[in-house]
């Protein structure tokens, strides 16, 4: 993976206590000639997820903040709510919904909910 000035990615492995940001930042693509990332790589296995998100899901305007800690959380809450990718992502899209409303928003938001089903069958 490698971000292209959007959030770090988030990866809650199964089985284990709290949601971590992978990788390193980049700088924004399109505004920085030339942009820099590094890819990194993250063993992943069954029923871990990793969430990409956009900074609309956090950037809210007080007293709705939602700090870096507090999204983590959420993330982490929606994992643990179990479910395939989808009811993640539907956990999470409802609590920020709540945070703030949709409709009161300034910034557009996009999600991707990755859950390893299976693992792979070896090479």
């Amino acid at each position: 993976m490698a971000s292209g000035g959007h959030p770090l990615p988030i990866h809650v492995p199964a089985g284990a206590t709290g949601a971590i940001e992978v990788g390193t930042p980049g700088t924004l693509l399109g505004m920085f000639d030339p942009a820099r990332f590094e890819t990194a790589t993250r063993p992943l296995g069954v029923g871990d997820v990793v969430v990409f998100y956009t900074d609309g899901a956090t950037d809210v305007h007080p007293p709705h903040n939602l700090d870096r800690s507090q999204f983590l959380d959420l993330v982490e809450r929606a994992v643990r709510g179990g479910g395939d990718a989808e009811a993640v992502a539907d956990d999470i899209r409802d609590s920020l919904e709540t945070v703030v409303p949709f409709s009161r928003r300034n910034d557009d938001i996009a999600l991707l909910v990755l859950r390893v089903r299976e693992a792979a069958a070896p090479a």
